[in-house]
């Protein structure tokens, strides 16, 4: 490998990182708010939205 592919990898990598390291530092806050809270049982309440049925027919 010579000098530009390496310095493209790096810029890569630590792209990737930020970005990492941002969802963390979010998801962190978010806990903090109180906004990841989730149902004890891990999942989502069906709503009576949820439950209708769509047609492709109409």
């Amino acid at each position: 490998m010579d000098g530009t592919t390496i310095v493209i990898l790096l810029f890569v990598m630590l792209c990737v990182g930020g970005v990492g390291a941002y969802v963390y530092y979010v998801n962190m806050k978010m806990e903090e708010a109180g906004m990841g809270q989730k149902n004890i049982s891990g999942k989502k309440k069906i709503r009576k939205k949820d439950k209708t049925s769509w047609s492709i027919n109409g």
